[in-house]
């Protein structure tokens, strides 16, 4: 999917295609994503079976989570990070909920944000300081206001979903692969 590609066009694209969707879509979507750059991952990091057996590599989503951790490919808070994801994923699959501020979803989105944090934080901090400085810059003075400035939880799961995409993707090119010993 993102054969080639910077970790900064990976952010672009994910963020992209996900404001392209509803709640549910871009959620789904973000699974699809990380689930795609997670199989190449492991590809990338399996020796390669024989052409008779080419493609015949398949996991499902949850499989390829703990399968990129126990090959250290990714750390255990982003593995903690990929099954909030998974979890929020399932229930937009099998739940009748159409929000991310629906009480259903609302828990597992929060658990997404809350994995990695590190990442999370210092995203957080680093957008609200820029909106409350546009704020000032504007000529909006009443600090209660602006220290009240923060995005709604859809701007933040496509921007943090697109991060977290080009953050795997990135680690995903560093990654050598297996080789076979005689001994």
């Amino acid at each position: 999917m993102f054969a080639g590609a910077t970790a900064g066009e990976v952010y672009k694209k994910t963020f992209e295609l996900l404001s392209e969707e509803n709640d549910r879509g871009a959620v789904l979507l973000s699974g699809v994503i990380t689930d795609e750059i997670l199989d190449a991952m492991i590809k990338r990091r399996l020796i390669d079976l024989p052409v008779t057996r080419k493609g015949k590599l398949r996991f499902q989503y949850a499989a390829k989570i703990d399968i990129a951790f126990s090959l250290g490919l990714i750390s255990l808070e982003m593995l903690t990070l990929l099954h909030s994801l998974r979890d929020a994923r399932n229930t937009f699959a099998h739940q009748v909920v159409s929000s991310l501020n629906d009480t259903a979803i609302s828990e597992a989105i929060k658990l997404v944000f809350d994995a990695v944090p590190s990442l999370y934080e210092g995203f957080m901090s680093e957008w609200i300081t820029h909106l409350q400085n546009t704020l000032r810059g504007v000529g909006v003075v009443d600090e209660s206001l602006i220290a009240k400035v923060s995005p709604g939880a859809r701007a933040r799961f496509n921007n943090y979903l697109a991060l977290v995409a080009a953050r795997l993707h990135e680690a995903s090119t560093k990654i050598e692969k297996l080789s076979f010993s005689d001994t």
